[in-house]
């Protein structure tokens, strides 16, 4: 039982890091327009729906982890800053941090985006910060938070419930 839950939990989160992928290929494909003196006002628009939706790739992640490893999802108003903070926790006897406290801190501004972009107008959208953070994604983030919790971090996971065995079978190919 406990195997099949790590199991679906590697697999939920391999399918959500290929999603993460095909983002950063959409944004490396609008970095030239992003980074031009004028950006129009739709690559703008274009690029922040991309950064909105690398959160919401990110967080989904953490919901995962959260509901198999912690005993659930933080509660109340601030449960999307909780969930980021609870990713760099070593909560002994249940998991190690899943990301380290730098990268959480880097995340939160993401998170602060992902906030603006859903309650103002696209045209409201800062061109600075969104070239910013859209520049930072593909050199960075990306790349890291792959090797943080596909392969590594899982087999942490599972080390931490004596069954490292059965899955550096499963989980060889980094």
């Amino acid at each position: 039982e406990e195997k099949q839950k790590l199991l679906r939990l590697k697999a939920e989160i391999e399918r959500e890091i290929e999603q993460l992928n095909r983002l950063e290929q959409e944004l490396i494909g609008l970095q030239e327009k992003i980074n031009a003196s004028e950006p129009s006002p739709y690559d703008i628009r274009a690029a922040g729906s991309i950064l909105h939706d690398f959160y919401n790739g990110v967080e989904a992640i953490f919901r995962r982890i959260a509901h198999e490893l912690n005993g659930g999802i933080p509660v109340g108003q601030d449960w999307h800053k909780q969930i980021l903070i609870d990713m760099s926790l070593n909560i002994d006897g249940v998991r190690p941090s899943v990301i380290s406290d730098e990268l959480s801190a880097r995340l939160h501004n993401y998170l602060g985006f992902r906030h603006v972009f859903r309650n103002v107008y696209g045209f409201l959208l800062d061109p600075e910060r969104v070239k910013i953070l859209s520049r930072e994604l593909p050199n960075q983030l990306f790349r890291h938070i792959g090797k943080c919790l596909v392969v590594p971090r899982v087999l942490i996971f599972c080390s931490t419930i004596s069954i490292t065995s059965f899955f550096h079978k499963i989980l060889k190919n980094p």
